[in-house]
């Protein structure tokens, strides 16, 4: 977990995000024509400006060491893209999801040896005789 500094600063970084000028070339990027709506990149709706969230195509994932944060966040324009509020939400449920299921295969693969000893503990268990009563 994070201490409340790093957190802190970690929210401050995508706070500058937000007037990063590869966001704003994104985001003019996605507007419709001279309106005020911006088209998603996912469903192809037009959406207005509040509707709308910037998107890294690649995430940014979770939190390894200063400089790939920075980097991870602060990418060119044709690394983002516009998407309506509900196509980002299922996109980060889905990276979500895949991140979950890669720190379980990691766990899995980093303690294999002691899952295999409790597996073949079990089995020898199960092959002894059980006293009834």
């Amino acid at each position: 977990m994070y201490s409340k500094k790093e957190y802190h600063i970690m929210a401050s970084i995508r706070r500058g995000f937000l007037t990063y000028p590869s966001r704003l070339k994104a985001i003019e990027k996605a507007r419709y024509k001279n309106t005020e709506s911006y088209i998603c990149a996912s469903c192809n709706h037009l959406f207005k400006r509040e509707d709308i969230n910037t998107d890294h195509k690649e995430p940014v994932g979770r939190f390894h060491n200063w400089e790939d944060f920075i980097e991870k966040v602060f990418v060119p324009s044709n690394k983002l893209q516009v998407l309506c509020t509900e196509c980002h939400k299922e996109k980060t449920k889905i990276e979500m999801k895949k991140l979950r299921e890669k720190k379980e295969k990691e766990f899995y693969l980093a303690n294999r040896s002691i899952f295999q000893e409790i597996r073949d503990e079990q089995l020898e268990l199960e092959k002894e005789p059980s006293i009834v009563e």
